[in-house]
């Protein structure tokens, strides 16, 4: 770089032709700057036609003169082929570290995400309880984890009856929290959003009875464990009721409805931990 242009260095070889080679003659012709040295002869001597033979200037010779052509460019001009590269920016182990931990926490963040409804925020003072049943479909039943939560209800104390997501059972975690598994809690962080989990199982078995004009039974059944957050420990109820009906759909609601007065009427679910 030279006073703000870019320089390429180009090698002009320009002859002297007898027109300019006299001693005394006008100055040199101004450099070729499109010349190119022919490859098969630059850099090699010729002779001179024979009436130049006995010059004394050029004596059996022609000279070529050989310069450097300086050719200038504009600041700014990228000469043909060349790339730029953009500057890569300097990242410092601290800038690195930072930018490990956001990306962790982000995702942390997805994986609760997909397991937990937001809007659970633990209240001072309150015991934080949430209700989970899941009927034999796999999906929540939300009509017995009304009944549950109310029975159970106390002032001091927060039931929360929708904290999971689908995702929380068709993934297997349901079941691992209900077979007594503590490392679902951990996973999920629950210590810093509940005080107690209370999940329920319900199973339902059909009979029809020919003699009463194949009426169907619904004989279902709920199991229910209360998990203590902070040290793991539980306690268990079973609930029992039938129902009967000319279609499953019909018995299973009798039974389900039967069901939801027997834990109303119950006297010995509590949260006792």
């Amino acid at each position: 770089y030279s006073l703000g242009l870019h320089s390429t260095l180009r090698y002009v070889d320009t002859p002297l032709t007898p027109s300019t080679a006299k001693v005394g003659s006008a100055p040199l012709p101004p450099p070729q700057y499109d010349h190119q040295p022919d490859a098969a002869t630059k850099g090699t001597q010729e002779r001179l036609p024979p009436q130049f033979s006995s010059g004394t200037l050029f004596p059996h010779r022609e000279t070529r003169l050989r310069r450097w052509c300086v050719l200038s460019a504009p600041v700014g001009a990228i000469p043909q082929g060349f790339q730029r590269q953009p500057a890569t920016p300097t990242v410092t182990q601290g800038q690195q570290a930072n930018q490990a931990e956001e990306q962790a926490a982000a995702a942390r963040a997805t994986y609760l995400a997909r397991y937990l409804n937001s809007g659970s925020s633990r209240q001072p003072g309150m015991k934080m309880v949430a209700v989970a049943v899941v009927s034999e479909n796999g999906a929540f039943n939300f009509a017995l984890n009304a009944a549950i939560a109310s029975h159970l209800k106390m002032a001091s104390a927060s039931m929360l009856t929708s904290f999971f997501r689908p995702a929380f059972v068709t993934d297997g975690l349901f079941a691992s929290a209900f077979a007594g598994s503590n490392g679902v809690f951990d996973k999920l962080d629950l210590s810093k959003s509940l005080d107690v989990l209370l999940l329920g199982r319900e199973q339902v078995q059909y009979s029809s009875d020919p003699s009463l004009e194949n009426v169907m039974t619904a004989n279902m059944q709920l199991e229910i464990t209360a998990f203590s957050i902070a040290d793991g420990q539980s306690q268990s109820w079973t609930f029992v009721a039938n129902g009967s009906g000319f279609k499953q759909t019909e018995a299973r609601q009798m039974a389900e409805e039967r069901l939801i007065k027997r834990i109303a009427n119950d006297t010995k679910m509590s949260l006792g931990f």
